[in-house]
């Protein structure tokens, strides 16, 4: 009788084990698959109300801010012509010269926000390839593994099988947290590239000034180093399902079950930190700030 009891509580625990097994992965796919299809998105369809609202507060609060700025440049550059000697031997040189200087500047101010979300359109094409190719390859599957791991459970007792079921709770609990890190990243991206379209007419405003124009050029740099990033993150979320899956080994002992969750736990941890120096990269590529 005890025995029978010990029997089928031994095969409930080692079913739920596998279960719990099988969801870690599948969490792992659909983590990889969702931060593809977020960075897959153009900031202005991932949240048009705000979108619109940065738009608005360019517009009508930092533009007007970039026009004064531009203002100063403008008046800085034309005072510095008239005292360059080379330019005052040739009058009508130097004012066409500032003419067509202040017509681009004004138009680079004015269409400061539309010209930075062009940059990260042309950038998100190549996230979007990246991600068609990447998310294509190291699909985890268990299937048979599935199976040998809930026969080596079933072995063994109720007690052990417990232990070994509180272990893959655990393991679940810390690749949930690991994967909501994850989305931080992701989030703070976006974050980062709202703020750098909203005061993109402060940059675009000092393109023309011999003084302050690192200002203006780091900005485009910045700009594509976050496209970059992008695809830096889908790289490396690509290695980590690809390290994932030459773990996924037969299941048979003990002692290959306890190195098996470390790995993961190990790979998943290594995964955080690398997504948290893809912008360090990006930027160290491109030489911006």
């Amino acid at each position: 009788m005890f025995e029978m009891i010990g029997d089928f509580f031994s095969k409930l625990i080692a079913e739920l084990c596998r279960n719990g097994l099988e969801n870690i992965f599948n969490n792992i796919n659909a983590t990889a698959e969702n931060i593809g299809d977020e960075l897959g998105t153009n900031p202005a369809d991932y949240n048009p109300a705000i979108f619109s609202l940065l738009e608005r507060l360019s517009e009508t609060v930092i533009l007007p801010i970039a026009g004064m700025i531009l203002t100063v440049v403008i008046i800085i550059n034309l005072f510095n012509s008239v005292l360059d000697e080379r330019q005052r031997k040739d009058p009508f040189e130097l004012y066409i010269k500032f003419f067509l200087k202040t017509i681009i500047a004004i138009l680079l101010t004015t269409n400061a926000f539309k010209i930075t979300n062009y940059i990260l359109e042309m950038g998100q094409g190549i996230v979007e390839k990246a991600i068609q190719v990447l998310n294509n390859d190291a699909v985890i599957n268990l299937n048979e593994n599935l199976d040998n791991f809930q026969a080596f459970l079933e072995t063994l007792s109720v007690g052990k099988t417990i232990l070994i079921g509180l272990t893959l709770f655990i393991t679940y609990i810390i690749i949930w947290i690991i994967h909501i890190l994850s989305y931080v990243v992701i989030l703070g991206r976006f974050i980062e590239i709202f703020m750098r379209i909203a005061l993109s007419p402060l940059a675009f405003s000092t393109f023309f000034s011999r003084e302050f124009n690192g200002i203006g050029f780091n900005f485009v740099k910045g700009m594509i180093a976050i496209t970059i990033q992008a695809f830096l993150i889908m790289v490396v979320i690509a290695l980590y399902k690809g390290m994932l899956v030459n773990l996924v080994v037969d299941i048979s002992t003990e002692e290959s079950l306890n190195l098996f969750l470390i790995q993961i736990l190990a790979t998943s941890i290594t995964l955080i930190f690398s997504l948290f120096q893809t912008n360090r990269i990006a930027n160290s590529i491109f030489n911006a700030n």
